[in-house]
């Protein structure tokens, strides 16, 4: 019993939390939001990259223009691999 109540917190954070929270932005919810044919389309992709882009959770700088403008949004920078000063 007192296992389950030492768990307890952690499956909140991890599993109830994240679904009460549905406006988090991921590279996931972007090309899921987005959908993999304008992708592809736009900027001339095949699934395979899309696939490995949406495993890895991070979303090549070229994309940023194209994905703001789909989503409609402002998207968080961070999803993309832009480089910072000094790298």
């Amino acid at each position: 019993m007192q296992a389950i109540k030492r768990l307890a917190p952690d499956f909140v954070l991890r599993h109830i939390l994240p679904m009460e929270n549905k406006t988090q932005i991921t590279a996931k919810s972007i090309i899921d939001t987005i959908g993999k044919p304008r992708i592809k389309a736009a900027m001339g992709v095949t699934d395979s990259q899309i696939n490995r882009h949406r495993l890895n959770g991070i979303l090549p700088a070229s994309w940023f223009d194209f994905c703001e403008k789909a989503w409609g949004k402002k998207l968080p920078r961070h999803l993309f691999t832009f480089k910072g000063v000094g790298e």
